[in-house]
């Protein structure tokens, strides 16, 4: 152990992680919790960007990877200086600590502050964390991303909660008058929406979202997404299979949540999501080579 903060106490700013060496992988592992405070959601829902490291981050957890640095750095650049040369810097985190673990990474990549060591992250179920993703390719190109189901944090973005609201305020709309038992059973798969419901979805979903500041469309920094999803095996109803995803691609998808919005998209096969849905299943080739 290098250095544990994993008591309550100290600076609402810096998240609970420790960093510890591991000889039998030959890394030193910087690893922080997720969200577990009241300082943690702040930290998720304070999202617009602003710029950080030659592009744009997440503004909450950019400060935060910049103070949990500024808290660790001496330790872990004198414990590297101990380690042969062999072994890596691995940070790691999930879900808000997974986006502060990308943004992190993005930091030591910028500064060069571990010239002599390789850096790699393994970010699991984090936010859209920086646009663009070619302001950092270093960082990216050593960070794997890991996201399950349908799990809501991977989508979650201002400018993904801007389209959300959007489409509802159009779900709203086109089911004026409806009564709640009925609209709750189209919800829960029970029944069909109708054409009005699904044509008010896919115009929502096709319009382009008024450029605002702060609200750029965030991508996760990552070369590849493994996108973790049940499968439609019957001999096997509990298997999951994996996909390799284009982050880019991802941030092109709606925020994946089991309600109407969900069920009304994928009833109408030439909606934008259906058609990004598909494009994210197969790596681009460049990716492929590297």
């Amino acid at each position: 152990m290098v250095v544990s903060h994993l008591t309550a106490g100290g600076s609402m700013d810096v998240l609970r992680h420790y960093v510890v060496v591991d000889h039998s992988r030959k890394a030193l592992v910087f690893a922080i919790r997720g969200t577990f405070s009241i300082s943690g959601v702040i930290c998720d829902w304070v999202s617009f960007s602003a710029p950080f490291c030659g592009g744009l981050g997440h503004v909450a957890m950019s400060e935060v990877a910049k103070k949990m640095w500024d808290l660790t750095k001496n330790d872990v650049l004198a414990k590297l200086q101990e380690l042969p040369d062999d072994y890596d810097l691995v940070v790691t985190g999930h879900s808000l600590g997974a986006g502060v673990a990308t943004l992190l990474t993005i930091l030591l990549y910028h500064e060069k502050c571990i010239p002599n060591n390789k850096i790699r992250c393994f970010a699991f179920a984090p936010p859209p964390t920086y646009h663009p993703l070619s302001a950092a390719p270093e960082a990216v190109a050593a960070t794997t991303a890991y996201i399950h189901g349908d799990d809501t944090v991977p989508f979650l973005s201002v400018y993904h909660l801007r389209r959300f609201f959007r489409s509802m305020a159009a779900l709203k709309t086109a089911t004026k008058g409806m009564s709640t038992w009925d609209f709750l059973r189209i919800d829960w798969g029970y029944d069909e929406p109708s054409q009005e419901m699904v044509e008010a979805m896919r115009k929502a979903e096709a319009q382009d979202l008024r450029a605002v500041k702060g609200s750029e469309k965030l991508a996760i920094p990552a070369q590849a997404v493994v996108w973790m999803q049940k499968g439609s095996s019957t001999e096997h109803p509990d298997a999951f299979h994996a996909s390799i995803c284009d982050a880019r691609k991802l941030s092109e998808l709606p925020i994946r949540v089991p309600t109407s919005q969900r069920h009304m998209l994928e009833h109408h096969l030439a909606s934008k999501y259906e058609i990004a849905l598909q494009g994210v299943q197969q790596q681009p080739e460049k990716d492929k080579e590297q």
